[in-house]
């Protein structure tokens, strides 16, 4: 749990990712929220990794990541391209588990963050490519 948003860590040597080209993934992540007490969670995230991966840009990343987030009040559940909490979620657990001070971790979208956590969630670094995915116009 963090400030915002909490997550569900599930290393896929364990937990099989599911169908994410499909339907799939949001009955995987209702299953894992609701087991795991998150199913009223404001903003919850529950997130599959695999040790060992590489990708574009990676700098030596060995962690890729699939986070499915869901945010209540804006009503939406979605598989993201990149998340930069749920890569600090990991980089947390990791931390606590071997002691490492940084891990680049590979986005669903194939681009890589570079996570330096801090001694609190607040004093992260995470660097990585930006760029404009959608530019338009809403009317409410």
């Amino acid at each position: 749990r963090m400030p915002g948003i909490s997550h569900v860590l599930l290393d896929t040597a364990l937990h099989p990712l599911p169908d994410c080209s499909g339907e799939g993934w949001k009955e995987a992540s209702r299953k894992w929220r609701l087991e795991c007490g998150l199913a009223e969670a404001p903003a919850s995230g529950v997130v599959w990794f695999q040790r060992g991966a590489q990708g574009p840009g990676s700098e030596g990343a060995q962690l890729r990541i699939w986070p499915a987030v869901e945010v209540k009040a804006a009503q939406s559940e979605h598989m993201e391209s990149a998340c930069g909490s749920a890569s600090l979620a990991l980089a947390l657990l990791l931390r606590q588990e071997g002691g490492l001070s940084g891990i680049g971790v590979v986005q669903p979208s194939g681009e890589s963050l570079r996570i330096l956590p801090g001694t609190e969630p607040e004093q992260a670094w995470i660097c990585g490519p930006a760029f404009l995915a959608a530019e338009g116009i809403a009317y409410l």
